[in-house]
């Protein structure tokens, strides 16, 4: 990661290898060209791959970035109560 990339330091650090319990992970950065007309916005991809075992999964950045901030409104709530 060359600059500060905050969802791929949040992925990071957030999960634990589901088959071998590992939290050392590498989170990668990926462009996919949607398949569309006229429509060649990249979409964005991240992979974690956990350095033990190599399981890898991938998240979609604006699901992803939605998801955190549906959490972030959710905690605002319950703190203003």
């Amino acid at each position: 990661m060359a600059k500060q990339d905050v969802v791929a330091d949040n992925l990071q650090k957030a999960f634990v290898c589901p088959k071998c319990r590992c939290k050392d992970a590498q989170v990668r950065r990926l462009f996919v060209n949607s398949a569309g007309f006229l429509n060649f916005m990249p979409v964005i991809f991240y992979s974690v791959t956990f350095t033990l075992c190599g399981y890898t999964e991938f998240y979609d950045e604006l699901a992803y970035k939605k998801q955190t901030e549906q959490a972030a409104e959710k905690i605002r709530a319950v703190q203003e109560i």
